[in-house]
Order: structure tokens, then C-alpha cells, then sequence
């Protein structure tokens, strides 16, 4: 290994001044090409570093899942774009499939309860879709709608029946202390507005007593509405009129039960003829049209009773008096043809 000479003694061995230049460049070029090499080297590293994180960029801003969380893909769950709170809302388009033909929409609202609605599609339904399915949902569809308007005319008379314990009395003194606002008054046109309103409210109470029964108390509180209000005071009249016929009729049913006895043709044709008088725009009419036709066959069945002990004379007068217009009339008169033709 050769000494390094220290700048005196190269200053004391320089070189002559043609040869210094030379050594000189001959040196900066070495030292020139080393640079240039570790230059190169470390391009080359940085390069292949900017290479690596090239490739990796895609993957540093993909969604990254934290631990208790899955991707979209993995719950099988469409993902939803910024903004949009459900990306599937259903639209003319997507519908499209999901279409039910009325006869089954039909079915679907009668099972929800929607009869009106039911009853709509059902009358869009084709002629030629009119199968024996379609002509059972149209008597669900009745026989439902039925027993909801009975069930709603229960609830309704349920409601009223909850006013019952407010007297009708109450409003009536109401009524009485709203007349005290004098004519002229501030208040004179409000005061008017309450009693005719309490009016009503008053026949809705009635209604609502003759509803479960209670004649009577229909009548009586009815009669409590004002008579200077003719806009509810006159139908009030008219309901007053028919719960008295029906009253009076339903006593009149009451007095020819009491007529009855078995056995005795005779006062089934009494208590009859009580009730044929009746028409049918009064009230208990069917009522009493149900004792009639009750009472004939029960007549027909004593006839019978006595022609099977061989009394045809007497089951002959018996048929005779099961009247016209009955269930049993036709009955009762082919009996009469048939026994007067035995010995």
C-alpha cells in the first residue's frame, strides 16, 4: 500500500506545471464517474420504489373492511351509491314483473279487510277469467261484507250505548242555560249554534237507547229536544211516532203469546188474528210475521195429530184455520182434500 503524502511534502514534490493539469483532469473524471454510478444506483433504487408503490396504490384505496363489518358482496346486500337511501324503490319498470291479475289482488284485499277495494277488481276481472274460484271470492266477498256492517253497527250501537250513563237531562239543563244569553250579545250566535248542536246530540242518545232496545227511554229522551229548532226537532218527531208504534206493537205480540195454549187449534187462530193486522211499514212486522207462520204449522201439526187418531172431522176444522198467505197453507189444504176422501 502506498504512503499518503501529506501536502507539504506534495508541495515540496509537485508535479512541473505540463504535467499537474493532466494528473488533475485524470483525477476529477474518477471521482466524477464514481458520483455518477452511486447517482445511478440510487435512481434506480427510487424508481423501483416509486414502481412498488405504484403497483400498490390501487389496493391502499380500495375500501378496507374493519373487523365486525362485511363487504356488500359478502352479505349479498347491492351496495347503495351516495345519496340515495334505497336504490330499489319500485318504479313502472321494476314492477313490471310484480304484477297480480285482479282476481288474486282481489284475494288480497278481501284477506286484509278491504272490501270496497275487493270489490273493484273483482269487476275488472274478464269474462273469460270468471272461474269457479272467481265465483266463490264473490260469496266471501258478500258473506264478509255482512258480518262487517253487523259488526260495525254493533260497534256503532256499542259507542252510543257509552253515552247512555250522560243523561240526555244534562243537555237538556244545558240547553236551558245557553237560552239566558240574551239577544244582541256577543255571544247570542254561539249560544244558538249549541243548542241546535245539543239537539242533536240529544236524538243521537235517543237513537242510540231504541238501538239496543230501550224504547222507553228512546221516547223520553227524544222529547227533550228543543222544539224551536225545526232542523232536528222535526225528525225527532218522527222517530218519537215510530218507537211508539213499535212499542205498541210489541205489546200487541206480547198479549197474543199470552193467548196460546197447546192443543188448542183455536187460540193459535186467536192470537193470529191478532197480529194479521200489522203491514209491513210498521215496525216488529217481521216479528210478528215469524209468530204467524209458527203458529200455522203448529195448527197443521195438531190436524195431523188428530186425523193419526183417525178424528178427521176434527183434523179437517183444524187445517181449516191455518190462514192464507202462510208456509203452511198449501200444506193444510191438500191435508183437507186428502182426509176428506177417507171412509
Amino acid at each position: 500500500m502506498s504512503p499518503v503524502s501529506s501536502p507539504s511534502s506534495a508541495q515540496a514534490s509537485s508535479p512541473s506545471p505540463r504535467s499537474f493539469p493532466f494528473k488533475f483532469k485524470a483525477g476529477a473524471a474518477w471521482n466524477w464517474g464514481l458520483g455518477a454510478a452511486a447517482v445511478a444506483i440510487l435512481a434506480g433504487v427510487w424508481i423501483r420504489s416509486q414502481g412498488g408503490l405504484q403497483l400498490s396504490a390501487p389496493f391502499v384505496s380500495s375500501p378496507t373492511v374493519t373487523e365486525g363489518t362485511e363487504s356488500p358482496s359478502s352479505t349479498g346486500e347491492t351496495a347503495t351509491t351516495p345519496g340515495s337511501d334505497n336504490p330499489l324503490q319500485p318504479t313502472p319498470e321494476n314492477l313490471g314483473a310484480a304484477q297480480l291479475p285482479p282476481l288474486e289482488r282481489a284475494q288480497v284485499a278481501l284477506a286484509a279487510g278491504r272490501y270496497g277495494e275487493a270489490r273493484d277488481w273483482l269487476d275488472l276481472v274478464p269474462a273469460e277469467a270468471q272461474t269457479r274460484a272467481y265465483q266463490q271470492l264473490q260469496q266471501d266477498l258478500q258473506g264478509e261484507a255482512a258480518a262487517a256492517t253487523e259488526r260495525n253497527q254493533a260497534l256503532l250501537d256499542e259507542a252510543r250505548r257509552m253515552l247512555q250513563p250522560t243523561s240526555a237531562s244534562v243537555f237538556n239543563d244545558a240547553i236551558e242555560v245557553a237560552r239566558q244569553v240574551p239577544e244582541g250579545d256577543p255571544y247570542y250566535e254561539q249560544a244558538q249554534l249549541k243548542i241546535e248542536r245539543w239537539g242533536w246530540v240529544i236524538l243521537d242518545m235517543a237513537i242510540g237507547r231504541a238501538n239496543v232496545g230501550n224504547i222507553e227511554g228512546a221516547i223520553a229522551a227524544a222529547q227533550l229536544v228543543p222544539a224551536d229548532r225545526p232542523a232536528v226537532y222535526d225528525p225527532a218527531q218522527q222517530y218519537i211516532l215510530r218507537w211508539q208504534q213499535q212499542l205498541a206493537n210489541r205489546q200487541l205480540i206480547q198479549q197474543a203469546d199470552a193467548l196460546i195454549e197447546p192443543g188448542q187449534a183455536s187460540t193459535f187462530q186467536n192470537a193470529l188474528n191478532l197480529l194479521r193486522p200489522l203491514t209491513p211499514d210498521q215496525p216488529e212486522y217481521r216479528v210478528a210475521q215469524g209468530r204467524i207462520n209458527q203458529w200455522s204449522e203448529d195448527i197443521l201439526v195438531i190436524a195431523r195429530a188428530r186425523a193419526a187418531q183417525g178424528r178427521f172431522a176434527d183434523a179437517i176444522a183444524a187445517a181449516q184455520l191455518v190462514p192464507t198467505g202462510t208456509d203452511s197453507y198449501a200444506q193444510a189444504q191438500a191435508e183437507i182434500a186428502r182426509w176428506q176422501s177417507q171412509p
